[in-house]
């Protein structure tokens, strides 16, 4: 093991490292932006995409948030479920750390 229980190393604590590992996991797909538009472009199927009556960055950004939803349903909202139970307590530590973590998603 790393980390003892409740050693603290490099000012971070066993409780902050588990906390911070857990929201990386939870916001990893949301927080890496991948769009097929690379694919498609290699691909040669762009040129179907344009045929489509939607706008082409309507449909990137749709098929990018499916993928979004289906990674929060399958993998972010259990791991944040059972984090709990893993012993690992993702609140934040004040409203005003809530609030700066909220804004920082936006900004990202």
């Amino acid at each position: 093991m790393i980390l003892q229980p409740d050693q603290v190393v490099g000012g971070m604590s066993t409780g902050s490292v588990l906390t911070y590992t857990l929201i990386a996991g939870v916001f990893a797909q949301q927080l890496d932006v991948r769009t097929e538009l690379g694919d498609t472009l290699w691909s040669g199927a762009i040129a179907t995409r344009y045929l489509q009556p939607i706008g082409i960055v309507g449909m990137y950004a749709a098929e990018l948030m499916g993928h979004w939803a289906f990674a929060f349903a399958t993998f972010s909202l259990p791991l944040s479920l059972a984090a709990p139970l893993l012993g690992v307590d993702a609140r934040p530590a004040s409203p005003a750390h809530a609030v700066a973590f909220i804004l920082s998603l936006g900004l990202e």
